[in-house]
């Protein structure tokens, strides 16, 4: 098992399943709207990466994604993207709290990883700044 996966199963009491469909979401965001050299950074500092986003599982409802299109266009992507965390989250029977959960230990383990910049960029992807 992965080290993230593990320390995501270890932190928030999430099954393996949970964790791995969570960060592919999360993976998912930051692979569409960061640079691809950014993207690829990623990939550098975790392997699995493009696999993760690829299994991840897709929204069950149109409700999240519409939510999300309406607010991006309103100048809200952080809340998007949240939006559509929140769907995809709740899609693998988590609580969409969690979402505020996992994104520190990811941008964390990014961090430490690919390096501050790195950290800081997917940080400002996610919470829309």
């Amino acid at each position: 098992m992965m080290a993230l996966v593990q320390q995501l199963t270890q932190e928030l009491g999430v099954s393996d399943r949970q964790a791995e469909g969570g960060l592919g979401l999360i993976l998912g965001i930051l692979r569409e709207r960061l640079p691809a050299g950014d993207f690829a950074s990623i990939g550098e500092a975790l392997p699995e990466a493009d696999a993760l986003v690829e299994s991840a599982p897709k929204p069950e409802s149109a409700a999240g994604g519409l939510l999300g299109g309406v607010m991006s266009a309103m100048g809200g992507g952080g809340l998007a993207n949240l939006a559509q965390l929140a769907n995809g989250f709740s899609g693998l029977g988590m609580d969409s709290s969690l979402v505020a959960r996992f994104i520190p230990v990811v941008v964390a383990f990014l961090g430490d990883k690919g390096g501050a910049d790195l950290a800081e960029k997917v940080a400002g992807i996610l919470k829309g700044e």
